[in-house]
């Protein structure tokens, strides 16, 4: 065997070795526990626990904004949603479309019917 060879085998199979056994992965964890507590399970607890609204008002789960009644709760993306009614109480917020009235094929499909 020559050593050129040689080389070449010891960097394939190295590396197989090194990404068998996740060697690198130890160097590149050093940001994963920061993204961990950014996007974590408390991430969401502590936003809810933040916003404080009065005793008269509800906090939208969507927004985390205040309103006065559930209905009233306003879609995450405005420009590009619309709200539409369920029919009980609740509501849903479909992205607008410029060629049907997305509250009507919600309406439909509420009522069984299917377009």
């Amino acid at each position: 065997m020559k050593p050129r060879d040689l080389i070449i085998y010891i960097f394939v199979f190295g590396g197989v070795v090194l990404g068998y056994f996740h060697i690198f992965d130890k160097f590149f964890q050093k940001n994963q526990k920061e993204d961990q507590e950014l996007f974590g399970q408390d991430w969401l607890r502590k936003k809810f626990q933040s916003v404080s609204c009065s005793d008269q008002q509800y906090l939208c789960s969507d927004t985390l904004q205040c309103v006065n009644h559930p209905a009233n709760c306003p879609c995450p993306f405005p420009t590009s949603q619309v709200r539409c009614s369920l029919g009980n109480g609740g509501y849903i917020c479909v992205s607008l479309s410029e060629e049907h009235d997305p509250c009507q094929i919600i309406e439909q499909y509420r009522l069984g019917n299917n377009i």
